[in-house]
């Protein structure tokens, strides 16, 4: 994609994402069924502080990950704003978005033809002030474009949501850092996920955080099941 084609771009999510902002959002609800972690309360109700960067760790592939990753930006959107995914393979589909909460009148899917051209996407919806949510896979990052990223996302106030496998995810300047790991269903033919989501780090707090949960596509509710006890003190270790 050349300089033209990528100023069109952003000029582009940039428009989209200003008609987009003031469109209401759809409700759905969150069902706790048993005490869990805090921290791990706030996220999948869309309480996170913005204008940061979190990362979700797949544990492998089809673990889950982003399907809660969307579900949490659900309840994030509640509050207003817009979700932009930066979606260079073409993975995310309109119907499957819908299934999991997320409002599609208030969602804008970018799909850059390169790297450097999503990158350019991801900074340029982190600063835009209508995104409550960026949304994508990286799978590469050094320290220089964590700091570029997490200085747009203070400028936009929204968060930045990074997609990553556990396995090759590297070190990591983001605020706050989950890995997903998915469990197995008590009825195997269940269109219900369960999942396991830790919290590896969280700058400014403890680490260790850990908690299974149902993640359904119908009504789209995130059930707590069980808090589980504290992971091993290298595990916690990993991070920023």
């Amino acid at each position: 994609m050349d300089h033209a084609a990528r100023l069109n771009l952003i000029q582009d999510l940039r428009e989209r994402s200003r008609q987009l902002e003031a469109s209401p959002g759809r409700g759905q609800a969150l069902e706790a069924a048993a005490p869990a972690p805090q921290l791990l309360r706030q996220l999948l109700r869309g309480e996170i502080e913005r204008g940061t960067l979190v990362e979700w760790l797949n544990e492998s592939a089809g673990s889950g990950g982003v399907m809660l990753a969307l579900a949490v930006a659900a309840f994030v959107l509640q509050r207003g704003g817009v979700l932009v995914l930066i979606d260079g393979p073409g993975e995310f589909y309109p119907p499957g978005l819908a299934g999991l909460g997320v409002p599609l009148e208030r969602t804008v899917i970018v799909r850059p033809g390169d790297t450097l051209s999503a990158l350019w996407a991801w900074e340029q919806a982190l600063r835009c002030k209508a995104v409550a949510v960026t949304l994508g896979r990286l799978e590469r990052l050094n320290d220089r474009l964590f700091h570029r990223f997490q200085l747009a996302a203070e400028t936009g106030g929204g968060l930045g949501f990074l997609l990553r496998p556990a396995a090759r995810a590297g070190p990591s300047k983001a605020a706050l850092r989950l890995r997903v790991a998915a469990r197995p269903c008590q009825e195997p033919l269940s269109l219900v996920r369960r999942l396991q989501v830790e919290v590896l780090y969280r700058r400014g707090g403890a680490a260790g955080a850990a908690a299974e949960l149902e993640l359904g596509h119908d009504t789209n509710p995130v059930r707590l099941l069980s808090e589980l006890a504290d992971p091993a003190p290298a595990a916690r270790a990993t991070g920023a």
